[in-house]
């Protein structure tokens, strides 16, 4: 691309970013994109058609696209958008309120780049809904069991030597309505009082007892649950969450963070979530190149034919952490000088020096032309001195 086409772009970019106010609104802007699937821009022009007006964020629920048919004979049609800003549906009419009209060409469609057969876009959350909702379900059902089951009871057998049914359970009634206490607390007074009626599952257990040989009655104990440390189904749940959002697996190790130069010690389950950040972002640069090719087109500062043809070359770069970067950045220098001490004189001696720059240090032809060009300068330099 030529000078002017590089300024081009770069002024159409700031543009955007501003017009979107991107630098304070960014992380809300791809979140949104994120959890939704899709993201609507309406970015209508000036009334001289010469720049874009404004950008402003549509909710993708409140959003309908329309075909109207303009010709019956050649089958025309023009597309539309419906924007209700207000539902208000009627149980009589089924029918919504009719909402604004928007010109197709003024919404610009940003999608997630995940289908389902149906061909409807999908968001990225979408597939790790059923885990959650399992997840949700045994943290839940954990949390009764362990309230149940963690109390110690006693069970009373009572002796009720030959009493007949009727009276033994009379009697076991009694004697359980005597020493039976359960306490609660008023959630609106904040009283505390003892409710001598209500069962519950915590409580002690009477049992009648007969044809005791010592007679008497006898007091034993239930221990409390000792299972709950057993999660399994809970973590392989959680596992299943993060598959789904394709995170990486959790170590151990989660909590340390090295800084320092030790980059190789990034696992493989991070650089593949890297890696799919860099594929979202893909995706999600759509946004700034369509943004760019409406705003470059009313500006005639490129036509259409020009923009589809350089599209595929524009990188966009993203700030990354500068202490990772900085130690990733010491560490392959340091690995290329390592090879370059290991294999300069062999390397020199069969391939030369341009072989060496272009394998060894992997450098381009215009680095490989400028950095030979700069070590001439400085053997003419450090000639008369005694240096190389």
């Amino acid at each position: 691309a030529t000078k002017k086409t590089k300024e081009n772009l770069e002024n159409s970019f700031s543009r955007i970013i501003k017009k979107t106010n991107f630098v304070n609104n960014g992380t809300k802007i791809f979140k949104d994109w994120y959890i939704d699937g899709r993201l609507y821009l309406y970015a209508p022009l000036t009334k001289d058609k010469k720049e874009i007006d404004k950008i402003r964020f549509l909710d993708p629920l409140k959003l309908t696209l329309v075909h109207e048919r303009i010709s019956k004979n050649k089958g025309q049609s023009e597309s539309k958008y419906i924007y209700r800003y207000k539902p208000n549906y009627s149980i009589l009419t089924h029918d919504y309120e009719q909402g604004i009209e928007i010109p197709a060409e003024d919404v610009i469609f940003v999608p997630s780049g995940l289908r389902n057969a149906d061909g409807i876009w999908l968001s990225y959350l979408n597939k790790a809904v059923r885990p959650i909702n399992l997840l949700k379900l045994l943290e839940n059902s954990l949390v009764i069991h362990r309230f149940v089951r963690s109390p110690e009871r006693w069970v009373f057998r009572i002796d009720v030597s030959n009493m007949n049914r009727k009276r033994a359970k009379s009697y076991i009634n009694k004697l359980r309505n005597q020493y039976r206490s359960r306490f609660a607390i008023n959630a609106v007074t904040g009283d505390f009082t003892a409710e001598n009626t209500t069962l519950a599952m915590q409580e002690n257990i009477y049992i009648p007892k007969t044809e005791s040989g010592n007679g008497g009655h006898e007091i034993d104990t239930i221990g409390g649950g000792s299972s709950f440390g057993d999660i399994d189904d809970i973590l392989y749940y959680r596992d299943e969450v993060s598959m789904a959002l394709n995170l990486p697996e959790r170590t151990d190790q989660d909590s340390s963070i090295v800084f320092g130069g030790r980059s190789e010690e990034i696992s493989r389950a991070e650089y593949k979530w890297f890696r799919f950040i860099k594929w979202l972002r893909g995706y999600f640069n759509q946004m700034f190149l369509k943004l760019m090719k409406r705003d470059l087109i009313a500006r005639k500062a490129m036509s259409e034919e020009d923009f589809d043809e350089i599209k595929d070359g524009i990188r966009f770069v993203y700030e990354n952490d500068s202490i990772y970067e900085e130690s990733k950045k010491m560490a392959k220098i340091a690995m290329k000088l390592e090879s370059l001490r290991d294999y300069v004189e062999l390397a020199d001696e069969w391939y030369g020096e341009e072989w060496i720059r272009k394998n060894l240090l992997g450098e381009t032809e215009e680095e490989i032309k400028k950095n030979m060009k700069h070590r001439e300068e400085w053997k003419k330099k450090n000639k008369d001195s005694g240096g190389y």
